[in-house]
């Protein structure tokens, strides 16, 4: 088959090079024909995959909560542990939930359609002037590793505050790290005007920074108060340069 001619915005030309359309319709058959035919079965494949990802998301939030507890271990030291909250894990099961719904909508059009929906899915591909379901396929597998890979390092980030010092698991990091209170160096709330946001930062003598600009874990008041108390550190509000 010739290549192909799509024209309109960058994105919808990119996405026809790096997905071209290689399939032509069954012989006998007009894409106007096939229109009338399948345009219902687009609006239900669209219903089925809301319904599905909607389900799939909160289902995988609960899973992921679950997992993120299984990960953690518990100090009986600990005074306070600090970790992702539970508003956090929509993300990743949003990136996960939603790839699955994709998979499901494939499924079902296969049991639904006598020819395992190979003329449907022809059609979509022809009717959109490139591979729109490889498309969709290699998108839905990208989310499910990045979701994958997210809740596998951030089921681990933690910041274990004890009575002589604090132990920290960074997010992207396969390691602990144990700092004494007296190796604080500055703690600092710092806030962007621009923006309109806040960064805090815990600087340590040695070492990497800890700054929710990276991590997923916030402070209490509470536990700012026994951070404070502990290291002999004032917070220090700045604004952001």
């Amino acid at each position: 088959m010739s290549e192909v001619t799509v024209h309109g915005p960058l994105i919808i030309r990119l996405v026809a090079r790096l997905f071209p359309l290689r399939q032509t319709l069954p012989e006998g058959t007009s894409l106007e024909e096939l229109k009338r035919k399948y345009l219902k079965w687009e609006r239900i494949n669209a219903l089925e995959y809301l319904v599905l990802a909607v389900g799939n998301v909160f289902a995988m939030h609960a899973a992921l909560l679950a997992y993120a507890a299984s990960r953690t271990g518990n100090d009986p030291s600990a005074v306070f542990t600090l970790r992702p909250d539970s508003e956090f894990w929509y993300f990743p099961a949003a990136l996960t939930g939603c790839a699955i719904a994709g998979f499901l909508v494939r499924v079902l059009n296969n049991l639904m359609f006598p020819d395992g929906a190979r003329e449907f899915r022809i059609f979509s591909n022809v009717n959109a002037k490139f591979d729109a379901l490889r498309m969709f396929a290699a998108m839905g597998v990208l989310c499910l590793a990045c979701g994958a890979l997210l809740s596998y390092f951030a089921a681990m980030n933690e910041l274990v505050l004890r009575q002589n010092d604090m132990v920290l698991h960074r997010l992207w990091s396969m390691h602990q790290e144990t700092y004494p209170y007296s190796a604080i160096a500055a703690i600092k709330d710092i806030h962007n005007a621009q923006n309109n946001t806040d960064v805090f930062e815990i600087d340590f003598a040695q070492g990497q920074p800890l700054s929710t600009q990276v991590e997923l874990i916030y402070f209490t008041p509470a536990q700012l108060a026994f951070l404070v108390q502990q290291s002999g550190k004032p917070i220090q509000q700045l604004a952001a340069q």
